[in-house]
């Protein structure tokens, strides 16, 4: 696959001049960050994998979409999985519990790739380079194996959402059992 051409600042980029994520947006130019959460496992791991998000396009998203979207003063970025009349039904990959009230003016950017075990690492991202190649597996959400992760992994939410409850429940109910027996009373 032949490198892109086009020019990526990073989140921590001073150069540019741009100091938040809509700022950087805002001038077009992708922005290229790690997450920090787990509410988009198993697809995008904490501080592990590099993102690239696009500014937002002309017109509505459609359902699968991963826009980054602000609430109050935090960026999110989960999945769409309806679209309505007045917005999105939103969930992260991780989550059991739907946001209802997202608008495409709460939108600033939509997830177009990703870059999987990237060596370098956060800690270089913060001094991106412009020149700087990515080094892990390059993904975009146009492939064939992506598609195939979202619609096995969205198409049977109801299933997904009961068995990450049960999980949860599991691990809660482990956690009071390790703190009632170390004695910590937790």
């Amino acid at each position: 696959m032949a490198e892109e051409s086009r020019e990526f600042i990073s989140s921590t980029d001073t150069v540019s001049g741009a100091s938040t994520y809509e700022e950087i947006l805002r001038k077009g130019q992708p922005l290229v960050y790690t997450n920090v959460g787990r509410s988009m496992m198993p697809l995008l791991r904490q501080r592990r994998d590099i993102l690239i998000i696009d500014p937002k396009p002309a017109g509505r998203l459609k359902k699968y979409d991963v826009p980054l979207y602000k609430r109050g003063k935090k960026y999110i970025l989960h999945r769409i999985v309806e679209v309505t009349d007045t917005g999105y039904v939103i969930i992260g990959d991780n989550n059991t519990f739907f946001e209802y009230d997202v608008t495409d003016d709460m939108i600033l950017g939509v997830l177009t790739g990703f870059v999987r075990n990237d060596p370098a690492g956060i800690e270089k991202l913060m001094f991106w380079k412009r020149d700087r190649r990515m080094k892990g597996k390059r993904w975009s959400t146009e492939d064939k194996a992506y598609q195939v992760y979202v619609h096995l992994w969205c198409d049977h939410l109801p299933v997904r959402i009961g068995i990450l409850k049960f999980r949860n429940g599991c691990r809660r109910i482990l956690s009071r059992i390790y703190h009632f027996i170390k004695g910590d009373g937790r």
